[in-house]
């Protein structure tokens, strides 16, 4: 199990060097003060991995802006340190001070038709380990039934059931739930939110 661990945050670790080795040098060059804003530096380098579903959601939860800060100074698990060559003070401050008010997304992003689609082409799986409304067979029961997806409070029996956290666990699920039995199966984010989308018209049946 530690092993699998190890494995894992290395994993992470190389998909967050190889992320921030695409960001380009202009970027980088304007962290000495010329940041237009907290968003700004989110959109061009932390969202690379905390919208693309390889970090943790970080947008909503909640923490103080020195939280923040002391994240992206000290680097956490395996996300890398940025140092004030990178990321000067100020935008630091400003990065914390948007994250902090950042707005919990309540939108699903994604077409509901398409992410139908995905699932009942079987490419993906997804019938094989869940039982899903809309699809006869196969029936898997390795995972939960997806009926009522819409109104349960936890993913994986532990994230918060929210859009933008759904859709980046379909793309990675260990990323975000290392314990789990679900695969990285190759979503791209588009998908990942078109299957999140349809996943949210799965209500519960009304009881009796």
């Amino acid at each position: 199990m530690r092993q699998r661990g190890r494995l894992h945050g290395q994993a992470l670790c190389v998909a967050a060097f190889s992320l921030l080795s695409t960001i380009p040098g202009p970027v980088i060059a304007q962290s000495d003060g010329r940041w237009k804003s907290g968003e700004e530096v989110y959109v061009k380098v932390c969202g690379r991995c905390h919208e693309s579903g390889v970090g943790r959601v970080i947008k909503g939860r909640a923490f103080p802006p020195q939280a923040y800060g002391a994240f992206v100074r000290h680097g956490h698990l395996a996300m890398p340190s940025f140092r004030s060559s990178e990321i000067d003070d100020r935008a630091l401050q400003a990065l914390g001070e948007f994250l902090a008010r950042a707005p919990i997304s309540t939108q699903v992003d994604g077409d509901a038709e398409r992410g139908f689609a995905l699932v009942a082409s079987g490419a993906y799986g997804c019938a094989a380990c869940h039982a899903i409304p809309d699809i006869r067979f196969p029936k898997g029961n390795v995972g939960p039934p997806l009926i009522g997806m819409a109104g349960r409070s936890l993913i994986a029996g532990q994230l918060p059931n929210r859009p933008d956290v759904l859709a980046a666990f379909l793309r990675n699920p260990p990323a975000l739930a290392p314990q789990t039995g679900m695969p990285n199966v190759g979503l791209s984010l588009e998908q990942a939110r078109d299957i999140a989308a349809y996943l949210y018209t799965l209500e519960a049946p009304n009881g009796p």
